[in-house]
């Protein structure tokens, strides 16, 4: 079952046949819940569908299991015919946890002019997604200044990121400034989150006096 089912969407049907006639094959379906280890689920007692009852969640509860019990009516004076059965439902992951970003503002960055390609401006950018699949938790980065500033991923899907100084990047203190602001844009495919980093650019005596 996929975790964004709508709830009220029929998800399965559980079958049974009896071999009687009549009312000793009028059959009931019920999901015994002091036996199984979710309420997000319930049966139609005719039909034998099951239906979500709530939403689902991956990432906190990747499977359910559920007691069905069927039983004949039974003709008078005869006990009813019970059957129980062990349903798993298996809840599969889609991409619905958006990149985070532990705050919207760093001015904490700093480099200084001239620095070379990787070096490192920002050793945290604060992104992360809580998707449990890597596919779905494997962030891409932009920024806003790609002919200065580079995003290093690291190793595993969904996790921090740093911000270096592009290959090819000129930081000069006398172009630029004493800082400059970049936007940092973390995706996951679907959803996307972003940090704006102010850098401060310190200054290196780097030009001679001039007449």
């Amino acid at each position: 079952v996929r975790e964004d089912t709508v709830p009220g969407a029929v998800v399965t049907t559980v079958a049974a046949s009896d071999a009687d006639a009549g009312i000793n094959a009028d059959l009931a379906f019920a999901i015994l819940a002091d036996f199984s280890d979710s309420t997000s689920f319930g049966i139609d007692a005719g039909s034998g569908a099951i239906t979500l009852l709530a939403p689902l969640d991956f990432e906190a509860k990747r499977t359910h299991t559920l007691l069905v019990q069927v039983s004949d009516r039974g003709g008078p004076g005869e006990a009813a015919n019970v059957v129980q059965h062990t349903v798993v439902m298996s809840v599969t992951d889609v991409n619905d946890e958006p990149p985070m970003v532990l705050q919207s503002l760093l001015t904490a960055a700093v480099v200084v002019e001239n620095a070379p390609a990787g070096t490192v401006v920002a050793a945290s950018l604060g992104f992360s997604d809580a998707d449990a699949t890597p596919a779905f938790a494997n962030l891409s980065f932009s920024t806003s200044e790609p002919a200065l500033f580079a995003v290093v991923r690291a190793a595993a899907a969904g996790q921090d990121a740093a911000l270096v100084v592009a290959a090819g990047a000129d930081i000069d203190r006398e172009v630029l400034g004493d800082e400059i602001t970049v936007t940092v844009t973390g995706s996951d495919g679907v959803a996307s989150a972003q940090v704006t980093v102010v850098v401060t650019i310190q200054d290196v005596n780097d030009n001679a006096p001039v007449f």
